[in-house]
């Protein structure tokens, strides 16, 4: 469902040339823009439960409760 969406923020990311690919401000800007989009192609409660979603998977490749609050936190900003 997000991915074409996630590979969208992912090069805008890149084409940002931010510093931060993992846990800096590329990291953080690709959240907020991934959060957006999905907020504007569906509404805020459906990008809130992918995003959710999208969090759990990270919890399975190891991502640090810091990572995932951040995370949150960036796509907070983006909804």
């Amino acid at each position: 469902m997000t991915q074409g969406v996630t590979v969208l923020a992912i090069q805008e990311g890149a084409w940002s040339n931010l510093p931060g690919k993992n846990g800096g401000p590329w990291d953080a800007y690709r959240h907020i823009l991934l959060a957006a989009e999905l907020t504007r192609r569906y509404d805020e409660t459906s990008a809130r439960s992918i995003l959710y979603l999208h969090e759990l998977s990270g919890d399975m490749d190891g991502q640090t409760v810091e990572e995932k609050e951040m995370d949150f936190y960036n796509n907070e900003l983006g909804i």
